[in-house]
């Protein structure tokens, strides 16, 4: 029922509904929910690093400056890597299915019409779903024992391989963990290094997401950092992590985040947004920066050299902190010929996730394979005939009105583009639109562009 309410993915009408949060965003959010940044004190600073399953994410973050205690604003762009707690099953499945393949250690006939595959997740992988998050890694005794039923002992897989067992010594268990525990702490150092190199020491770390109850994973860490970082900590009120509860801290957080968008933190922008221009040849700015035109292409229509499918990023990339609603204003002039019957006219809308150069044409190198179109905004000018006055064109060849400036103000909410065009003062008929940007990055018809 509280989906239906919120109007998750799907809206009663049977729209479609997404919206995308940030992991670290919403555990965050969690956190200040269910009191676990009760002790800090308003305009403190801390990280939030989510360990997930195939990635790892931290987001940095400032405390408003009154109780209740709300995020102000992202203090750091988002970080991650592309290693999470998922690698520890990856590397446990191929060390497992290595001794068994190479050394013939499984009775065929207990295997029935199962493969070998589906044996090992069945005795070892869903027992080692439980069992990896207290390993500790503190002792040479330490080891892990599964039991394997029609397991064959072999004397050289280091011990692993027993009758009806399978053994994971301290080595093998600190193979297994090394590599994501080493980039779990390097990304949290980092984090902690880059606030304090800006002026804006952290006042708490924590960590969420199903990787963080792993024992060993805040052992090391917790070590590292005292270690390593702690003179970038603030001195006022210094705080170690501690443990949440997993991943579902992120999904709560998620709703919570959804179900009351004030709760929204300023954040960078981790996408860019433009509209799609027309250039004449003639302007000055084009004469210093031609190398930004991979075409000179003739507009047939008015036979003047123009450069076309240029982008003017109105929003960039890395841009902020911004406020999660924020406004932009665009301002354009139209050139309708006295000849044209229908006074309309179109923006392009286009977003990327890595450009942020103005002026680059759609398929010049820098933009080629890098964009992809928001959607349109076609506004009809037609209520403007007989009160603008004709201009000539300079070669005398016909004349032309010039319509302007139209105004396009935009609201960006979260994942949510709002548009309204005006023209001094007066709303312009088929201009509102709704753009989902999420959308943009799937499939251009799932735009809507409703008015």
């Amino acid at each position: 029922m509280a989906m239906q309410v919120l109007e998750f993915g799907c809206t009663t009408r049977g729209e479609p509904n997404l919206t995308l949060v940030n992991e670290a965003e919403a555990a965050a959010l969690h956190l200040l929910h269910c009191g676990q940044l009760e002790d800090l004190m308003p305009r403190d600073r801390f990280a939030v690093v989510d360990c997930g399953g195939g990635t790892t994410d931290s987001g940095v973050y400032q405390l408003r400056e009154q109780r209740p205690l709300r995020l102000k604003k992202e203090i750091l762009p988002p970080n991650g890597i592309a290693i999470g707690a998922a690698s520890l099953d990856d590397r446990l499945f191929d060390l497992v299915s290595g001794d068994i393949s190479k050394h013939n250690c499984i009775d065929p006939a207990l295997l029935g019409n199962r493969s070998i595959e589906s044996y090992i997740r069945e005795f070892i992988m869903l027992a080692w779903e439980h069992r990896k998050r207290s390993v500790e890694l503190t002792t040479r005794e330490e080891k892990v024992v599964f039991m394997f039923p029609g397991m064959k002992s072999q004397s050289d897989t280091r011990g692993r391989v027993q009758d009806g067992r399978y053994v994971l010594s301290y080595d093998d268990l600190c193979d297994i963990f090394k590599d994501w525990i080493q980039a779990v702490t390097q990304l949290t150092g980092d984090v902690i290094q880059l606030a304090f190199d800006k002026g804006m020491p952290l006042n708490k770390v924590m960590f969420v997401g199903g990787g963080s109850d792993a024992a060993a994973l805040r052992r090391y860490v917790v070590k590292e950092i005292e270690s390593n970082s702690s003179p970038n900590f603030s001195q006022e009120s210094p705080k170690w992590p501690r443990l949440t509860d997993g991943a579902r801290g992120v999904a709560a957080g998620a709703v919570e985040r959804v179900a009351d968008k004030s709760h929204s933190p300023k954040r960078f922008t981790t996408i860019s947004i433009g509209v799609e221009k027309i250039i004449p040849a003639v302007n000055d700015e084009v004469t210093t920066i031609k190398d930004r035109y991979f075409t000179e292409v003739q507009n047939k229509t008015d036979e003047l050299y123009s450069y076309p499918w240029c982008v003017e990023w109105l929003l960039k990339k890395g841009q902020g902190p911004l406020p999660a609603e924020y406004k932009l204003n665009y301002q354009d002039f139209f050139d309708i010929l006295e000849t044209e019957e229908s006074w309309r006219d179109t923006l392009k809308f286009h977003v990327s996730e890595e450009c942020t150069e103005d002026f680059y044409q759609l398929h010049h190198p820098k933009n080629r394979g890098k964009t992809k179109q928001l959607g349109r905004l076609e506004i009809d000018l037609g209520f403007l005939k007989g009160t603008i006055v004709l201009q000539r064109r300079e070669d005398g060849k016909g004349s032309f009105y010039m319509v302007g400036p139209v105004i396009v103000d935009m609201v960006l909410t979260n994942h949510h583009l709002e548009f309204k065009a005006s023209y001094k003062g007066k709303a312009l008929e088929g201009s509102e639109a709704n753009f989902n940007i999420t959308a943009a990055f799937h499939h251009l018809e799932q735009v809507s562009t409703s008015r």
